[in-house]
């Protein structure tokens, strides 16, 4: 049958073949505003959709090189061939003529690109470095490369990628083992989806992905998080049966917040070991931060460094496993759940070892929530955190807002500092100077408090706080005192001058009364009028307790009652010795 050739605007997309005598009839578009109608004498409906999309390839390869003319008479010769032998000695008789065409040469080769190859030149960086702009540098390239070896290259990575459908992308999806997480699906998926969109542009192998809106796998439901507790951290950095490198690694990653490929490529030129400040100029987020390292923890850096990695130059990774070789992800969460297991929590807390459609099974990764669980439950703020997690936003942060709730009611109390967490590390303190950080040149002297430490200390005067509960008297110590203490199993009756009278209160929970002569620690100077007191005991808070829940009708909180009336009381002694 006899094509109908005219010129017109472009189609939107493939026409629906009609079924005619000969096979079916189709219309193609080979060259600006050229469109004409072919019959491909095939009666197979498949082959001839399949001989359909060849055909389209060849014409826009003519295009490209210029032979409009020729283009026709091609076409309309390899679509009458029945065997696919005659229908390829037309493709090559067709990719002969456009050789001396560069852009059809660049054509012909992306044409011929495989869907492996296009993944191995973007997990290895080739396509950034050719487009920079269009291309982010990968971070992930191991993790991707991983996935795409083994779930995706075994079904279409032979196929080039412009012959790769929706059925070939499902096809992939189909195959994924079972036990893969709804997540983990969903990566692959992206992964496919991803590099079709890079063949789409900047590469411009095919007009438009395959893949539609909606072919990504939902997440799935969230699952319970695993956090380790204070004491489950004392007692994995004290098992000597766990190698000391990998212990040092575990107790950094728990106080201090770093993803663990941060922690894996930090090198000592990153950590300034004199002022214990560390960076990352290199991270995840593109987002550099810096940050003063827990006391604790520059310590133990300042004696690894001084006792076991002398000779180490700025370059070098500060984290080795006990070959000296770099520490790597893969394996590293069966390491860790071993060395949990070294210290009998497999019997204690087994739900960190179980992974079902509810909870995952403790990961490295989850040192770095217990980070955040930790400092939640004693009142650091999410600005804080952040600095050192990298978080641009507080959704992360939120996820562990109710498990931190639970360890404030446990009352889990917090890390011990990691120089002495580490048995190899204590002892290397001979005595009790040494354990203290060296004296940066130009500040203070080793045990003495530098000049911003002391302003920190002071009270804040114009706080709601003080106005409201707690006026300073003259000459007196700051009131209320800024530290507070761990709630032990009995309380003095009196908080010591190191103890918050607030948290105090809520430790003990009872209304018993200080005795005239014991509030004389915290509640001003032992003037003449507060020793008359003592000796004559006048009108105390005891019977201010009375007075002030009478007034304070409206509330049932016994602590609230209390502290008012200490407060009054305090406030009535200030006046008194100012008379």
């Amino acid at each position: 049958m006899a094509d109908d050739t005219k010129k017109g605007p472009a189609s939107a997309g493939p026409e629906p073949m009609e079924r005619c005598k000969d096979g079916f009839r189709t219309r193609l578009r080979y060259g600006k505003g050229l469109r004409g109608r072919f019959t491909i004498k095939l009666h197979d409906e498949a082959a001839a959709t399949r001989r359909r999309a060849r055909l389209q390839e060849l014409a826009e390869l003519l295009a490209s090189a210029g032979h409009s003319a020729e283009a026709r008479i091609i076409l309309r010769k390899a679509a009458a061939v029945q065997s696919e032998r005659d229908f390829d000695e037309a493709v090559r008789v067709a990719e002969e003529l456009c050789k001396e065409s560069p852009r059809a040469i660049k054509r012909l080769q992306a044409r011929s690109l495989t869907f492996r190859e296009l993944g191995e030149q973007w997990t290895d960086e080739r396509l950034h470095a050719r487009f920079p702009d269009q291309i982010k540098k990968k971070k992930t390239h191991e993790h991707d490369a991983a996935r795409l070896e083994h779930h995706v290259y075994p079904v279409i990575g032979s196929k080039t990628v412009a012959s790769v459908t929706l059925d070939d992308c499902e096809e992939v999806m189909r195959k994924l083992p079972a036990e893969l997480s709804p997540l983990t699906r969903r990566n692959v998926g992206h992964l496919v989806a991803r590099l079709l969109k890079l063949a789409v542009y900047p590469l411009r192998i095919i007009e438009a992905s395959p893949i539609p809106a909606g072919f990504l796998p939902n997440r799935g439901a969230k699952k319970a998080l695993a956090c380790l507790y204070p004491d489950e951290d004392r007692r994995l950095l004290a098992c000597t049966d766990v190698p000391f490198c990998f212990r040092l690694l575990w107790g950094f990653l728990t106080r201090e917040g770093m993803r663990e490929g941060e922690a894996f490529a930090l090198t000592w030129a990153d950590v300034d070991v004199k002022r214990g400040a560390v960076r990352l100029d290199q991270n995840k987020t593109d987002d550099p931060r810096a940050w003063a390292l827990d006391t604790g923890t520059a310590e133990a850096l300042r004696r690894y460094k001084k006792h076991f990695r002398a000779e180490a130059e700025p370059g070098d990774l500060v984290f080795q496993d006990p070959q000296g070789r770099p520490h790597t992800k893969f394996g590293a969460a069966e390491l860790l759940r071993g060395h949990l297991r070294a210290i009998g929590l497999a019997e204690e807390r087994p739900e960190l070892f179980e992974s079902n459609a509810q909870r995952k099974q403790i990961r490295v990764h989850d040192l770095r929530g217990s980070f955040v669980t930790i400092s939640l439950a004693n009142d650091k703020t999410e600005s804080w955190i952040s600095d050192r997690t990298g978080h641009r936003s507080s959704a992360m942060i939120n996820n562990y807002k109710r498990i931190a709730r639970g360890f404030q009611e446990l009352d889990a109390g917090t890390l011990s500092p990691l120089d002495f967490a580490l048995p190899e590390l204590r002892a290397l303190a001979s005595t009790a100077a040494s354990d203290q950080p060296p004296p940066v040149e130009g500040g203070p002297e080793v045990g003495q408090r530098s000049e911003i430490q002391q302003e920190r200390r002071r009270p804040q005067g114009d706080s709601n706080h003080t106005k409201r509960f707690c006026k300073k008297p003259s000459g007196s110590r700051s009131w209320p005192p800024t530290r507070g203490i761990a709630p032990e199993s009995s309380f003095p009756l009196v908080p010591p001058r190191s103890v918050s009278f607030r948290r105090w209160v809520h430790a003990r929970g009872n209304l018993t009364a200080p005795p005239a002569g014991q509030l004389a620690d915290y509640v001003g100077p032992r003037s003449r009028s507060l020793r008359a007191a003592q000796a004559e005991q006048p009108r105390g808070p005891a019977d201010l307790v009375g007075r002030t829940r009478a007034r304070l009708c409206r509330t049932n909180d016994p602590k609230r009652i209390l502290l008012v009336a200490l407060a009054k009381f305090a406030r009535s002694e200030r006046h008194a010795h100012a008379r």
